[in-house]
């Protein structure tokens, strides 16, 4: 898992309540409450001339005994992430806190028709990414030639 995706993961489980967290796949007979973290979509953008940035769509599922159970669970998560101002903080690889963050736009939350007892937080950011450097052959010289209609 990439380290932003496994700190908003961290943030929202620590900021649940207690859910347990399932990734990837969620098998017969899962715990509730629970928090399920499918891969996010991911979608590649040029953004200057030397970077680029990808976006992120994540769709978070929230399970708990009844609609209100899982509706209050990620209303929680939501109140941690906006109180916060959308700055999920960094981790590192043993999940210790690194001085700079993540900033999510505000999140979403619906209820699932299809599934009783769940609850979708849909959660969006950026990242961006330089561009690999080639070492290129620089100009030694630059020679112009400018003519204006009328100056000749």
């Amino acid at each position: 898992m990439e380290q932003e995706v496994a700190s908003i993961a961290k943030y929202m489980i620590e900021n649940s309540g207690g859910a347990y967290p399932y990734y990837w796949k969620i098998p017969e007979g899962f715990m509730v409450p629970s928090i399920y973290f499918p891969e996010p979509e991911v979608a590649s953008y040029g953004d200057t001339f030397t970077s680029f940035r990808y976006e992120y769509s994540w769709y978070v599922k929230v399970f708990s005994n009844n609609d209100q159970q899982a509706h209050n669970i990620a209303l929680k998560i939501i109140d941690a992430i906006v109180s916060n101002r959308n700055l999920i903080p960094l981790v590192d690889e043993t999940g210790e806190p690194l001085p700079y963050g993540v900033r999510i736009k505000n999140p979403e939350m619906k209820n699932i028709e299809d599934s009783p007892s769940a609850v979708q937080l849909y959660i969006r950011w950026q990242s961006s990414r330089p561009y690999r450097s080639e070492n290129a052959k620089r100009a030694m010289d630059l020679i112009m030639s400018i003519s204006a209609k009328g100056y000749d």
